[in-house]
Order: C-alpha cells, then structure tokens, then sequence
C-alpha cells in the first residue's frame, strides 16, 4: 500500500479472514475508487480519515470486520450522503 498514487482502480474488496492489520491512511490515493469493501475480515482500528476524500467513492461497505473507533467527519463530503 505504499506508492498507491500511479494505481487506477474503480472497485476493491479486501475480504476473508486472513486480511488483518489496520487499514492504511494511502488508500485515500486510490482516487478513481468507486467501490470499497472492507467485510469479513480482521481489520482492526479505525477508517482512517483520508478514504472519505476519494472524490468517486460510491459505495462503502465494512459488514463483520472488526474495525472500530470514531467515523471521521469526513464523511460528510460524500455526495452520496445527501
């Protein structure tokens, strides 16, 4: 996850139960990301703040994961959100 910013993708999931870790702040760099699901894993901590800016982000979905923390203000600046 630590040179994101040459990547182009439009859809990620990071599912199953052998993902752990804490998700990193890069993957806000992932700007033509429409689509990022974070289910069934073992990703611990919080979202980080930097994946509410991803201008394209459409759908966001974190089913049975073990994260955690506050949800970052962020969030309000998705469109979607209205």
């Amino acid at each position: 996850f630590r040179s994101l910013q040459e990547v182009y993708l439009e859809n990620a999931q990071f599912s199953g139960p052998g993902i752990t870790g804490t998700l990193p702040s890069t993957l806000g760099s992932l700007t033509s990301l429409s689509i990022l699901e974070l289910n069934h894993n073992g990703f611990t901590g919080s979202i980080p703040a930097e994946i509410f800016r991803m201008e394209q982000l459409e759908q966001l979905s974190a089913k049975r994961s073990s994260l955690n923390g506050t949800i970052p203000s962020e969030i309000n600046a998705l469109a979607w959100l209205d």
